[in-house]
């Protein structure tokens, strides 16, 4: 194995890598989805059932939610070079070393592209997160509130 196609391995191996960090992140925008999904059905049955401090954390769990689904749509991913491009370039050029060279370069750039819509991604699903942690504090704090109140106002009118 030459040292061309030794590098070319490890770039492709690269790619593969960040592709199943790629999956990874698609499973945690999933999960997130869903936990949104049961805060804002939990958040609003305890709303309509006259807890009217728990929806207090409703507006932020829209916005995680908006969020996710941002993340959600960040699709294009390249996978690897162009087969066809690929096939033209080794019947075009003799020397072994060149191809092997143009080859990785190719995938350093398919490399970066990616990389690009990680962050953004990662980005997303990051703020989605505080947002979902903002709504269940507030939320905790309204349902608290309520509680104290509650229990507050039975002292009083029994004194």
């Amino acid at each position: 194995m030459s040292n061309g196609e030794e590098y070319y391995r490890i770039a492709e191996e690269q790619i593969k890598r960040q592709l199943e960090n790629v999956d990874a992140l698609n499973a945690k925008v999933n999960t997130l989805l869903v936990v949104c999904g049961v805060l804002i059905v939990f958040f609003g049955e305890l709303t309509s059932r006259g807890f009217f401090l728990a929806g207090l954390g409703l507006p932020f769990i829209v916005i995680a939610l908006i969020f996710l689904l941002i993340a959600y749509t960040i699709i294009d991913w390249n996978q690897g070079p162009n087969i066809e491009r690929v096939f033209v370039e080794m019947q075009e050029k003799t020397n072994l070393h060149d191809f092997y060279l143009s080859a990785i370069e190719g995938l350093i750039d398919i490399f970066k592209q990616n990389e690009a819509l990680v962050e953004k991604k990662t980005k997303r699903i990051n703020k989605a997160r505080k947002f979902i942690g903002f709504g269940v504090i507030i939320t905790t704090l309204g349902m608290i509130i309520y509680l104290f109140l509650l229990v507050y106002s039975k002292v009083v009118l029994k004194v």
